[in-house]
């Protein structure tokens, strides 16, 4: 667990993943300058989530200029959980593709030289009617 600002009147933590609830207990102590002090507690419920998808961009490629290139995604989860994909294209000249499906299909661009195309994918579980 992380405290992002301990010495500051407000603060903010990054909570851990947990494998089952837990309860963390924060305490704070406030010393004025004559020494006195007050201090209280405050109790956090860190929910365990299960276990947490797994996406898989898939493996380079290496392609010559208007070859047929195929981008794979996987995500695995929970069993029966359904996945959302969003791709972007983060370096390389532009191209055009779906960015919203698992497999997203381009031609590789006319380039001069060697060129690296840089891509991302997010992999969403969807709730359907949750």
């Amino acid at each position: 667990m992380q405290i992002l600002a301990p010495t500051s009147a407000s603060t903010g933590i990054v909570l851990p993943q947990v494998e089952q609830d837990e309860v963390a207990v924060f305490r704070i102590v406030v010393v004025d300058a004559g020494g006195s002090t007050s201090e209280s507690t405050l109790d956090v419920v860190i929910i365990d989530l299960g276990p947490q998808p797994v996406v898989d961009a898939g493996a380079d490629q290496t392609v010559d200029e208007g070859d047929s290139v195929t981008l794979q995604a996987t995500a695995t989860g929970e069993p029966g959980d359904v996945f959302s994909y969003t791709w972007t294209q983060l370096s390389g000249p532009a191209v055009s593709f779906d960015r919203y499906t698992a497999q997203p299909t381009f031609v590789a661009p006319e380039v001069t030289g060697h060129q690296t195309l840089e891509f991302e994918v997010l992999a969403q579980v969807q709730n359907w009617g949750n």
